[in-house]
């Protein structure tokens, strides 16, 4: 037979799970509406109505990763609190995410939305990659005599004064950033509610 300290005190001691698998569970809808949501400035054309930056590999890196800590990281033993505390994630992790969120070289610098956050423009464009890209989109050069001299021409542009930003990621988190705090709110609630 249990009394009512004995209740209390199992409650008490159930309260961390049941606000982990709340705020976890909170928390997943949250992160799976921002992945949602930069996905979808990916794909959507720039400001200047710009949709020529190769997306395919970027837009299929964005992911969602979650769970406990301990999964993506080294254990800790001298805290064992990390064990159960949830972790979210929103990430693009192609090579080259960073550039199309900030841009390069000189149009990542005068056009980048952080005001000067640059990285370099590189001293090799990608001739290959973006000849490859042109055949994909069967694009027909109307300036220039070939499809290696457009090539040749966008890879010359590149190199003297970078690429464009396309922001995909910093507008998602900025719109989604009042609904993951309030996922974390509602998820400390409701395992409350479902302890006691």
């Amino acid at each position: 037979m249990t009394n009512d300290f004995t209740r209390a005190a199992q409650d008490v001691a159930s309260l961390p799970d049941n606000i982990e698998d709340a705020v976890n569970g909170q928390m997943r809808v949250a992160v799976h509406a921002l992945v949602a949501s930069a996905k979808a400035a990916l794909a959507a054309p720039d400001k200047y109505g710009d949709r020529s930056v190769v997306r395919g590999k970027l837009l299929r890196s964005i992911e969602q990763r979650g769970g406990r800590v301990s999964q993506f990281s080294e254990p800790s033993f001298t805290d064992t609190r990390l064990d159960s505390y949830g972790k979210h994630i929103a990430r693009a992790d192609a090579p080259y995410a960073a550039y199309v969120e900030y841009g390069t070289g000189l149009r990542g610098l005068t056009q980048s939305p952080m005001g000067g956050t640059n990285f370099d423009a590189p001293d090799v464009a990608p001739y290959g990659a973006i000849r490859e890209w042109i055949d994909r989109k069967g694009i027909t050069p109307r300036q220039f005599d070939s499809r290696d001299a457009l090539a040749s021409a966008i890879a010359d542009s590149i190199e003297a004064f970078g690429t464009r930003p396309h922001p995909y990621m910093r507008p998602a988190w900025n719109a989604h950033e009042a609904d993951l705090k309030r996922a974390h709110r509602n998820g400390v609630r409701q395992g409350i509610r479902r302890t006691f």
